[in-house]
């Protein structure tokens, strides 16, 4: 989750000569903002976990992919002997 200070950013817009109003509805917009939008962002440990998947998907297709290949190879062999 994306964490936003609001006390820190209005402190800074004051300080930096925003009215107080101003400041406060700022950060309370930017903060409703984050946090909306935080929850479609993926951590690393859900990223870890779909590069497991898709490992995990590869290696059974590349198994998958040489078995045909042997197939085939095994029925042009066969094919070439017989005839």
């Amino acid at each position: 989750m994306v964490t936003f200070d609001t006390l820190k950013f209005y402190k800074e817009m004051s300080n930096a000569g925003m009215e107080e109003k101003q400041a406060i509805t700022i950060s309370k917009e930017l903060q409703e903002i984050f946090s909306q939008n935080s929850d479609h962002l993926a951590t690393k440990s859900d990223i870890r976990e779909v590069k497991m998947e898709l490992k995990g998907e590869i290696y059974l297709l590349r198994w998958m992919i040489g078995f045909v290949m042997a197939a085939i190879v095994a029925s042009l062999i066969q094919h070439n002997f017989i005839h």
